[in-house]
């Protein structure tokens, strides 16, 4: 069905078809296009309402968020609207024993994304991680293990305590 090209994003529209004795009517919405029109991941344009990433010392700041970290790749701390997030800070656990970080290097903040990566060890190995945390708050990275010798992977596990309150929203299946 060709639509006129000048019809106002985020409004509503019915179309009525009648033919021969067989009528029928379907209401659509045009949705506002801006999210197709920005060039996310492209240009590091950050689209309205969200901010350019900011890092300040060992902190990245990300619209109502402060990503805290210290010995490691993920956050030790992730405080939201003045809310603490986190009990314990997240690890990563190999075979049941954590996995040794060597603290957290920043490297390019690109204004969408900032980067990150960290080097650490294992029992019988070294672990790196190269990551980006972006405008949204989502956080991306690449884990590589690097084992000595030969390694059976039994388990590898990211855990960390919080509130049960938010941690409802860690369990949704809704967000995944």
């Amino acid at each position: 069905l060709p639509l006129p090209r000048d019809l106002p994003e985020n409004s509503l529209y019915r179309v009525a078809v009648t033919v021969g004795s067989f009528s029928a009517e379907q209401n659509f919405r045009i949705p506002d296009m801006t999210p197709f029109r920005t060039h996310v991941a492209v240009d590091h344009t950050v689209p309205s309402p969200w901010k350019p990433v900011q890092v300040s010392g060992k902190e990245i700041f990300v619209l109502d968020r402060v990503y805290s970290f210290d010995n490691g790749p993920l956050p030790s701390q992730i405080v939201s609207r003045g809310q603490k997030l986190f009990l314990t800070p997240p690890e990563f656990v190999l075979n049941g024993s954590p996995i040794a970080w060597n603290g957290v290097r920043f490297g390019k903040n690109y204004g969408d994304y900032a980067e990150l990566s960290t080097d650490g060890t294992f029992e019988g190995g070294t672990a790196s991680i190269k990551g980006e945390l972006w405008f949204d708050g989502m956080f991306k990275f690449d884990m590589t293990l690097s084992p000595a010798a030969p390694l059976q992977i039994r388990s590898l596990t990211l855990g960390w305590r919080t509130l049960r309150n938010l941690a409802l929203y860690c369990m949704s299946t809704a967000w995944t």
